[in-house]
Order: C-alpha cells, then sequence, then structure tokens
C-alpha cells in the first residue's frame, strides 16, 4: 500500500507520479491520500498518465485521492491497461476522487480508449473476461478528450473500454459520479467521442453476459467530440457494442442521471 496522508506532490510539469507494472506484472497495488499537481506522461517520460500509469496489475484500487492539472497521452489523471494476456479477473477499485483541470494530450493513445481524466482498459490478445471495475464518489471538473485520436473512445471525463477477441461477463459499476465542464475529443476516427463517458466494446468474436451499471450520475455542460466518423459522438455518455459475431444477454442499466446542457 502507498500511504500518503493527504501528502501534496507537484511535479511542476515535467514528470509523473506513480508508474507500476511496466516490465513485470503486479498482483496488487493500492494507492491512497494523495494530493498530485501539474503531473504529464509524455514520450519523453514513457509515461500514459500524469498521476497514477499502470499496466498489468491484477488488483489496483485508488483511493480518497485529488488530481489537479494532470495530463497524459492516455488520460489525464489516471490511466490502467490490461493487455497481452492478462486481460481476465481484473480488479479496478476507485474511490473518493477529485480530479480538476485534466486532459488527454494530442498523441495517439496505445488501444482504443483514452479520456481526459480516467481510462480503464483492456487490450488483451486473447480475452478480457470477469473484470471487475468500480468507480464511486468521484468529481471532475474542466476535464478535456485531446485531439487527434484514433479508434475513438477518447471520452471527455472516463472511458472504460474493451477490445480482444472475446469480451464477455465484464462488470462495470459507477454511481455518485459529479462531472461539470466535460468535453469530448475532437478529430477523431472510430467515433465514440463521448462529452463525459464511454464504455465500449470491441472484439473480433464475441461480447456477451456483460453488465454495465450507472446510478447517480450528475453532468453539466458536457459536448461530444466534433469533426469525428463513425459515429458514437454523444454529448454525454455513450455505450457501445461492436462485435464480429454477438453482442448478446448484456445488461445496462442506468438511473437516476441528471444532465444539463449536453
Amino acid at each position: 500500500m502507498l500511504r500518503g496522508f493527504e501528502a501534496l506532490i507537484d511535479c511542476k510539469g515535467e514528470g509523473g507520479v506513480f508508474k507500476i507494472g511496466y516490465g513485470h506484472a503486479v498482483g496488487q497495488v493500492s494507492i491512497t491520500g494523495f494530493d498530485i499537481h501539474n503531473a504529464i506522461g509524455n514520450a519523453e517520460n514513457d509515461g500514459y498518465a500524469g498521476g497514477v500509469d499502470a499496466t498489468n496489475v491484477k488488483r489496483i484500487s485508488v483511493l480518497s485521492s485529488t488530481f489537479t492539472n494532470c495530463t497524459g497521452r492516455e488520460a489525464g489523471a489516471i490511466a490502467v491497461r490490461s493487455s497481452k494476456g492478462a486481460g481476465e479477473n481484473n480488479i479496478r477499485n476507485l474511490q473518493n476522487l477529485t480530479i480538476r483541470d485534466s486532459a488527454r494530450s494530442s498523441s495517439i493513445p496505445r488501444v482504443a480508449g483514452g479520456a481526459g481524466s480516467i481510462s480503464l482498459s483492456y487490450d488483451s490478445d486473447y480475452n478480457n473476461n470477469h473484470n471487475n471495475n468500480m468507480l464511486s464518489n468521484i468529481q471532475i471538473s474542466n476535464s478535456s478528450g485531446g485531439r487527434h485520436t484514433n479508434e475513438g473512445g477518447a471520452a471527455g471525463s472516463i472511458s472504460l473500454s474493451y477490445s480482444g477477441y472475446n469480451n464477455n461477463n465484464n462488470s462495470n459499476r459507477l454511481s455518485n459520479i459529479q462531472i461539470s465542464n466535460s468535453s469530448g475529443g475532437s478529430h477523431t476516427s472510430g467515433g465514440g467521442a463521448a462529452g463525459s463517458i464511454s464504455l465500449s466494446y470491441k472484439s473480433n468474436y464475441n461480447s456477451n453476459h456483460n453488465s454495465n451499471m450507472l446510478s447517480n450520475i450528475q453532468i453539466s455542460n458536457s459536448s461530444g467530440g466534433s469533426h469525428t466518423s463513425g459515429g458514437g459522438a454523444a454529448g454525454s455518455i455513450s455505450l457501445s457494442y461492436d462485435s464480429t459475431w454477438n453482442s448478446n444477454h448484456n445488461s445496462n442499466m442506468l438511473s437516476n442521471i441528471q444532465i444539463s446542457n449536453s
């Protein structure tokens, strides 16, 4: 566990903070109690998010932290990726976060996805199955999905994306989330540049038995990306399935959603 006790970290635009799992798989990581400012993940530091930049971590929790003025090639504050056969039975737990003035930079991300603040992506060579993503009590303001993306999904604030042979039996739960002044990525291809939240499944075979639950979501001043192709540039929320064979028995439940100026 990495416990900050409200520790202030100011990177002054010269680097990122937490880089986890590169070069070897990690079983479990918990990050809590940090106040991160002016962090950047770019080509110079081989980073993809300014705050938390993780790949192939089986279980990761980011709790009770603040991110201000963070940028990254995949997400401004938090980017967690599962790839190369590590796309199954993962847990991502993000709770009690405040994210301000966050942006995805103008470079092309590694995967179909990317977002202004939080990107959780699964692009295993084979299957992305039985993953559990829990996001709750998150406040995001002034978040941008950037420009010149590809493969779609450059959401203004939050992106959860699956891209593989099969994407089955995954659970995504988003609750008690407040987003204001959020804009989806512009000049994209592939669509899906939602203004605030994007959940996308793209598979060569099947995307079945997935569960998406969004509750108690408040969104204000949200705009979808302009100059897109492929559709899906929703002003606030986009849920999409693009499978070569089947997209069956998926459950999408949205409750207590308030949207204004979208």
